[in-house]
This record gives C-alpha cells, sequence and structure tokens, in this order.
C-alpha cells in the first residue's frame, strides 16, 4: 500500500511539474556512496563504499526553489567485523532510490537541498571474508530478510561549477526498518555526487 502511494505521488507530481515547468533540465549524476545500518538499539557498523549513478529533472519553481525528482541505481550496506575471529561480513544491497527534492538556490554558486527518497530494494548480497578467503552469498532468502520498500530523509549542500556541472553531497537518513525479520535497521549514508545538466 505504502509503495502504491509513493508511486502515485511520484507520477502525480512529475505531470503537474513537466506541465506548469518554464524552462525543465535534464541531467545526469554519479559518483561514490558512503553506508552504514543504524537503528534505535543497533550499534552502527563501519560504513563501506559503494556507488549511484541516475539521472534527474529540473523544474524552476516560484523565487529561488527548484523542484528536482530523479531516479538513481544505489548501492547501500554496512561491514561487521566478528570479535576475536580473522573474519567480517558485509552486506551490499542495491536499490532504485527516487529522490524528491526541492533545492534552495542560495546563490549562483551554492545550493541547499532537501526532500523524501522512496527506494526499492532490487538485490541482495553478503560478503563473507574469513582467512583470505571470500564467499558471495546471493541466495534469494538473503533478499527475502529485507523488506522490499524503504523511505528516507533527505538534506545535502551542492555547488554549481559552470558549464552545466555540479557537485554535491546529500546525508540519507533511513526511516523505515530495512529487515523483515524482528530486528530493527535503517539505512545511513552520505552520497558525493558529481551532475551535469543538459
Amino acid at each position: 500500500m505504502i509503495k502504491r502511494f509513493s508511486i502515485a505521488i511520484f507520477l502525480c507530481i512529475i505531470l503537474i511539474a513537466a506541465a506548469e515547468a518554464q524552462s525543465p533540465q535534464f541531467g545526469l549524476r554519479f559518483g561514490p556512496s558512503f553506508t552504514t545500518v543504524g537503528g534505535d538499539s543497533f550499534e552502527p557498523n563501519a560504513f563501506v563504499v559503494g556507488y549511484h549513478i541516475g539521472g534527474y529533472y529540473q523544474v524552476p519553481m516560484e523565487g529561488k526553489f527548484t523542484f528536482e525528482p530523479g531516479l538513481q541505481w544505489s548501492t547501500k550496506g554496512s561491514e561487521i567485523s566478528f570479535v576475536g575471529l580473522p573474519a567480517s561480513a558485509r552486506s551490499r544491497n542495491s536499490y532504485l532510490d527516487i529522490p524528491l527534492l526541492v533545492k534552495y538556490n542560495a546563490s549562483k554558486s551554492v545550493f541547499l537541498l532537501f526532500g523524501a527518497q522512496p527506494s526499492f530494494l532490487l538485490n541482495s548480497v553478503r560478503v563473507i571474508r574469513s582467512n583470505g578467503d571470500k564467499i558471495v552469498d546471493e541466495r534469494e532468502v538473503l533478499r527475502d530478510s529485507y523488506n522490499t520498500f524503504d523511505l528516507a530523509g533527505i538534506v545535502g549542500l551542492g555547488v554549481n561549477m559552470g558549464l552545466g556541472f555540479n557537485v554535491q553531497l546529500t546525508y540519507e537518513h533511513g526511516l523505515t526498518n530495512i529487515t523483515s525479520d524482528s530486528s530493527t535497521e535503517f539505512n545511513r549514508g552520505f552520497k558525493l555526487s558529481i551532475g551535469k545538466s543538459f
């Protein structure tokens, strides 16, 4: 129900924005992601490096504001080291992120970002390293241990570099439990992005 509602809202916003846009711009964005998992009673694990890549659509609004919906393929996860053992386990989940951002253009160069991001789980992998060996677990049961839908709040800061290029750093704070079992875990992470508007 929540997933369908989020998709419906996203499509309505896109259609309304496209109809009222004065000079919309498309763009591409990619870069590294630095993610971990946290929770109310969950000690954060080490951050792991992943990536994100996708596109966005900029729609001018009133004043200094711009609406920027997008689509991104993004990898998220965390790493756990086992005390007293030469082993570690890294979770690596792939998501389809749908950032729905509002950009405040503080100046011609600097902008602020805030908004929400529905996400849909596409794949889940666990990589276990022990004594120099590497085991990749891609079983379907692993993916089934995660919820397929996630929702995060986003804040960020960016700089326009000229010629349509921009760089931004965003923080994503997961608001929904990502596990389907009795534990409570949330995605946490940063994205450093390079974008190009056309």
